[in-house]
């Protein structure tokens, strides 16, 4: 799910050097601008926040909206921090903490016409969001406890996005995606214990994970080449793997299993293969071997 948001980067109204905001005692801001038409708002809600920005360049904006209060008395509730260097670059975070532990987020952009944006209610979340080249776009949602969401791209055009959230206890997504015009998606996954992780390097490439819930499920896609396409289009249940290698050019896995200690694997080298695998019950095993 592409978004073209270069034209609203540009044309976005922002000021000449920076400016934060904390509201209550016991909030921490350290907001730098560096350079020109850098924006740097930062809203501090609760008690015991931290935000940090630093920008150095043209034309970038940062915000930072954080609120709740930590139970743990003295104790951070929400640690954001943004970094950005290069031209008009856009990173926004938003934290909502209860419960004893802090909420981590942190967003690091380098290069021009960037966009990342992460969400967090909960506690003890943790969203990275890296991005290196141009016009890169990264969205991470997180709610429930000990949830961790990393995004790390490098090149140009490149989308990753957790759609709906990740929601639930100690659930794990990763996304790797190096070259141009990539795109990762996890669509949903809740649960307890849930890891997903998506590697792609080349072009065109695109990884979905749509739908994983239950506990102790485990996707993971990697895909090297150009124009590869993997789904796991849902895995429901305790303790399902499903692992997709693809390594060429136009090939296309599909996966979909409901039930419980289920296994595939499918690995796919060289072109134009395709590969579907779809299991209902449990104890069930499927491999695919094609190149």
């Amino acid at each position: 799910m592409k978004r073209f948001l270069m034209a609203a980067m540009i044309t976005s109204v922002v000021a000449y050097g920076g400016f934060a905001h904390a509201d209550d005692l016991g909030d921490e801001f350290v907001a730098p601008a560096l350079g020109y038409t850098n924006a740097s708002p930062v809203n501090g809600g609760g008690q015991y926040q931290s935000a940090i920005i630093t920008q150095d360049g043209a034309g970038n904006q940062a915000s930072q909206v954080q609120s709740g209060t930590n139970l743990d008395a003295g104790q951070i509730s929400n640690y954001a921090e943004i970094a950005q260097t290069g031209d008009f670059n856009t990173a926004t975070q938003s934290q909502d903490q209860y419960g004893y532990h802090t909420n981590n987020a942190f967003i690091a952009q380098n290069g021009s016409f960037n966009y990342a944006e992460q969400t967090q209610v909960g506690t003890d979340n943790l969203a990275v969001v890296s991005q290196t080249g141009a016009l890169n776009t990264a969205y991470q949602k997180q709610y429930g406890y000990s949830n961790i969401s990393t995004v790390s791209q490098t090149g140009a055009f490149n989308e990753a996005e957790i759609e709906f959230g990740q929601d639930g206890i100690g659930n794990v997504s990763t996304m790797t995606q190096i070259g141009s015009n990539n795109d990762a998606e996890i669509e949903y996954q809740g649960g307890i214990g849930n890891y997903s992780e998506i590697y792609q390097l080349g072009s065109f490439n695109e990884a979905e994970v749509e739908y994983q819930t239950g506990n102790g499920n485990l996707a993971t896609q990697s895909q090297i080449g150009d124009n590869n396409y993997a789904e796991v289009l849902a895995q429901l249940g305790d303790y399902n793997v499903a692992t997709q290698t693809q390594v060429g050019s136009y090939n296309i896995a599909m996966v979909s299993q409901i039930g419980s200690l289920n296994t595939s694997a499918q690995t796919q080298i060289g072109s134009y293969n395709t590969s579907t695998v779809s299991q209902l019950g449990s104890g069930n095993t499927a491999s695919v071997l094609q190149w």
